[in-house]
């Protein structure tokens, strides 16, 4: 189990907020990550001067503020990559196999290839283009 540490390194993420008794006020997820990870220490904030409501309704903003948070898709695959070539382990960070490949092999993702440098689809392609039936709304005019 990581120790508390006002001085062990967080790489930019805020501390593990505790009450005075150590129970975990908000963090839960950056201190299952720090186990996950093998980590020693991690930073922990006291927080003894809170009521118990002040408590919950700290630990609902946080889960709250987590839901509403955005990940910098042109940043996410550079930081993977290092991280990746640092030899961590990316099937540590909670990204299952299919998330890791679209993220790290992006030329891959659906509709960010160039048609041009796709050569002939084959019926067996994944992108194969089916001809879809003509709609009998849309036939073509005679322009007179």
């Amino acid at each position: 189990m990581p120790s508390p540490s006002p001085s062990a390194p967080t790489a930019g993420a805020p501390p593990i907020v505790v009450d005075a008794d150590g129970v975990i006020i908000c963090g839960h997820t950056r201190y299952k990550a720090a186990l996950k990870l093998g980590f020693e220490k991690v930073s922990v904030h006291v927080a003894s001067d809170r009521t118990p409501e002040q408590v919950q309704a700290y630990r609902i903003a946080d889960n709250k503020t987590a839901e509403l948070a955005d990940w910098d898709y042109d940043l996410l695959p550079i930081k993977l990559a290092t991280i990746q070539a640092d030899g961590i382990d990316l099937g540590l960070l909670g990204f299952d196999e299919d998330e890791l490949a679209e993220l790290l092999e992006p030329g891959l993702r659906d509709g960010l290839t160039d048609p041009d440098e796709m050569g002939a689809p084959t019926p067996d392609s994944p992108h194969h283009l089916r001809k879809q039936p003509p709609n009998p709304a849309l036939r073509p005019v005679d322009a007179e």
